[in-house]
């Protein structure tokens, strides 16, 4: 049964192929088949995750994919109590939670919503998706090196074309709003230390312009990893200014951030962004896949619109990009 009432939880998924490949430059390839490849499953012990009967749609002018993420696992009992004592009892009961996903093709946002107890998160999403993506590269890698080049009629090995077609990253980074992160940062009497850690983009550009300094800082050195780190823990770092930085960074999605200090009894606290990330509650989440996607898509207009969220502008190219992979498939 679905959940009467349950969460919009919001990420910005980034798939790199090396530096200069994204998401969409192997969306036919690769990405197209991690999704649709009905016999894709990641299986660890008695758990299986995959994407169940994904589809296609273009709602809004924006294209995207849906399906729900299926937690296939079995649950296991080994005790019960009885009339008020402890007894053993063994035994099992297969359950298959499932989540509903959207991903936003142009723009690279997921929403997700868990709709079941035991559901699987996003990040299950995330460790599911690099996986498949990993696996039909290589398929891709293969067919690749049996089509001579046109030029030398060489057929060209699996090192050369993994120079040209690096293996895929992938990064889904949870969005905050200022009211989750607000909410959050209230826990704290004392912040002693906020570190960003950036990560790579899809092309979008930082909408604050220090961070856009740090990441060209970052490309002239060459640096493959670059973070920024600011402490106090004498006096505590100025909270104000904290949640200005923090707001700014964790509605883009394009930095990990992690936040220490202390609590208000003295304790020590820290969180990073799933700890502050948007949560919208949504009421009667429609079956219908069609439906579901309609009524995500509406809401991610919206929050986008009253500026709790921030999205790049889409670029027009990208999106006909998405549109022309499945045209092409379904011709």
């Amino acid at each position: 049964m679905l959940k009467s009432q349950t969460q919009i939880e919001i990420g910005n998924l980034v798939v790199k192929f090396g530096d200069q490949l994204n998401l969409l430059d192997l969306l036919t390839e690769v990405v197209r088949p991690a999704f649709f490849d009905a016999t894709l499953k990641r299986t660890y012990s008695n758990t299986s995750y995959l994407f169940y009967k994904p589809e296609y749609f273009v709602i809004a002018e924006e294209p995207i994919i849906a399906g729900r993420l299926v937690k296939d696992t079995v649950l296991e009992r080994q005790q019960l109590l009885v009339d008020g004592n402890l007894q053993d009892a063994t035994g099992t009961l297969p359950s298959s939670p499932s989540s509903t996903f959207v991903l936003l093709l142009a723009c690279h946002r997921v929403l997700f919503v868990r709709q079941h107890r035991g559901s699987p998160s996003m990040d299950n999403f995330r460790t599911t998706l690099a996986r498949f993506l990993k696996k039909c590269h290589k398929n891709f890698l293969r067919a690749k090196s049996k089509v001579p080049d046109a030029e030398t009629g060489k057929r060209p090995s699996l090192q050369e074309l993994a120079k040209k077609y690096p293996y895929p990253t992938v990064e889904l980074t949870p969005l905050g709003s200022h009211e989750s992160i607000q909410s959050f940062l209230k826990k704290f009497k004392s912040i002693e230390t906020v570190t960003a850690h950036l990560l790579e983009t899809n092309s979008e550009i930082d909408n604050d312009g220090l961070f856009q300094a740090v990441r060209a800082a970052k490309t002239r050195m060459n640096s493959r990893k670059t973070s920024l780190h600011y402490e106090n823990k004498k006096k505590g770092l100025n909270a104000a200014e904290a949640e200005s930085q923090i707001t700014v960074l964790s509605k883009q999605g394009n930095h990990l951030v992690k936040v220490t200090g202390i609590d208000n009894a003295g304790e020590k606290l820290e969180g990073n962004n799933d700890s502050f990330k948007v949560k919208i509650p949504i009421t009667d989440f429609p079956h219908e896949l069609i439906d579901a996607a309609k009524s995500l898509v509406e809401r991610f207009e919206a929050l986008k619109i009253n500026e709790i969220i921030t999205v790049p502008d889409t670029d027009p190219v990208a999106r006909q990009k998405a549109k022309n992979a499945f045209t092409i498939q379904t011709e």
